[in-house]
């Protein structure tokens, strides 16, 4: 394509063309607009926003994705999101399908995965859980390491009742599924009975095959929080508030 353009030759009929790629065609449909200045295959472009005219390289394959890095990374670059990227390439080049190469390489950027998220997705309300009778929904959590006690415990399984707020702490040498599971059946449910709902975190002794199986088995409702976000549990989190700040 350059050299007949450098030649001034007519523009080339569909059969000259059609055996080659879909970017030399796309070029071809360019014709009038290309031009060779200063040794470079150049398109001329018309911005209707601005009323003005300027001349865009055509950048050979080999070099679009260096090209497209230097304006993304480079000093005047910044790292910025797929517009404004495109708006600085658009504004000095141009090759067929430049807009989902862009697009491409700003989505791979490793740097701008790890600090731009892009916008959040819409939330929806907060809802108040409500409960209408005792011991229809239970809030649990596990605390420690604390002191060791004089029986050699230092984890605290803490237990809060959502409607009437009866709180009860049972002290256990460590925290793992088998451990609580055994706490919750000897000290809370033998004693007032399998709730209806009981509301834990994410951790690895409640999310279990042990601890899913008991409540499965109780056929109890197991409910948990949103990752990052203690106050879906705030029932049992309050209770913790008085011992943080002493």
């Amino acid at each position: 394509m350059y050299q007949p353009v450098e030649s001034g030759a007519s523009k080339p009929t569909w059969n000259d063309v059609v055996q080659y790629s879909k970017e030399v065609k796309t070029l071809w449909s360019f014709w009038p607009r290309l031009s060779v200045r200063n040794g470079l295959l150049q398109r001329k472009f018309t911005c209707i926003e601005q009323q003005s005219e300027f001349w865009q390289t055509v950048i050979p394959r080999i070099y679009r994705q260096e090209f497209i890095e230097l304006l993304h990374t480079g000093a005047t670059g910044g790292h910025f999101g797929v517009k404004k990227t495109s708006a600085s390439v658009q504004s000095r080049a141009y090759w067929p399908s430049w807009s989902s190469n862009i697009e491409s390489f700003v989505r791979k950027c490793a740097v701008c995965a790890q600090y731009h998220r892009g916008a959040l997705l819409r939330q929806a309300a907060l809802q108040m859980p409500v409960v209408g009778e005792p011991w229809e929904r239970i809030s649990i959590d596990m605390t420690g390491p604390h002191p060791k006690s004089s029986h050699k415990n230092v984890y605290i399984l803490t237990l809060v009742a959502h409607f009437s707020k009866w709180a009860e702490a049972i002290s256990n040498p460590n925290h793992t599924a088998a451990t609580v599971a055994k706490a919750l059946v000897v000290n809370v449910f033998s004693r007032y009975g399998i709730p209806a709902e009981v509301l834990s975190d994410r951790g690895t002794e409640f999310e279990s095959d042990l601890f899913t199986q008991l409540v499965r088995w109780l056929e109890v409702d197991k409910l948990r929080t949103t990752a990052y976000k203690p106050s879906t549990n705030g029932v049992v989190e309050r209770f913790h508030q008085p011992a943080r700040l002493r």
